[in-house]
């Protein structure tokens, strides 16, 4: 072998493990960042006895004193995306009739407030694409019952986190892809919004 091509062959090598360590770092680095977040989210979301009079839960969904968990309370009720109404049963809406496609709604999380009887709800929304929409409501605890309102967009596939009150604002917590990645990346990016209790006003 001649020895220009014994020297290309000994720069591939090295770019080639400079390469892979690169790539082993970055997935240490992502690994470690999603781990923390996964761990602070899920231990801001745990309902305290002491904060809610008795009402346990995890991840954002709690039991009530009769037993009903908090997507019972607040599935069944009517949300605004954009002006218009989607009257939930048990938790969901689905309507085939769309001329672009199906359009469906969820509750997927429900989150007790420390403070008031008001729950926070996180609603995604599929409409036959390849997109799913992420939104926070707040379901207004009155005369016994919860009643819906407003939703506000939050993005498109992120990972949802932990909602609390702050004030007269709902600070929501989730994951988003970095600026210019991919769409089917995986959201790891914390992101934060802070949304006036108004906002979800009828």
């Amino acid at each position: 072998m001649k020895k220009a091509q014994k020297e290309n062959l000994v720069i591939g090598l090295l770019i080639a493990v400079v390469v892979l360590l690169v790539a082993d770092v970055c997935v240490s680095l992502y690994s470690k960042k999603h781990r923390w977040y996964r761990k602070h989210a899920d231990e801001s979301r745990v309902v305290s006895e002491k904060e809610h009079g008795g009402v346990t839960g995890v991840h954002g969904i709690a039991i009530t004193g009769d037993g009903r968990s908090d997507l019972s309370l607040v599935g069944s009720a009517t949300y605004f995306i954009e002006g218009r109404a989607y009257t939930l049963r048990n938790g969901k809406y689905y309507d085939e009739s769309e001329e672009d496609g199906i359009d469906q709604v969820q509750v997927v999380r429900a989150v007790p407030l420390a403070g008031t009887e008001d729950i926070a709800v996180w609603l995604k929304q599929y409409t036959g694409g390849s997109g799913v929409f992420w939104y926070v409501g707040l379901a207004k605890h009155v005369a016994g019952v919860y009643a819906g309102g407003n939703v506000i967009f939050i993005g498109d596939r992120i990972t949802p986190g932990e909602v609390s009150l702050r004030g007269d604002g709902l600070v929501v917590n989730y994951l988003d892809r970095a600026y210019g990645e991919a769409m089917v990346a995986v959201p790891s990016v914390p992101q934060q919004k802070i949304i006036l209790r108004e906002a979800f006003d009828r």
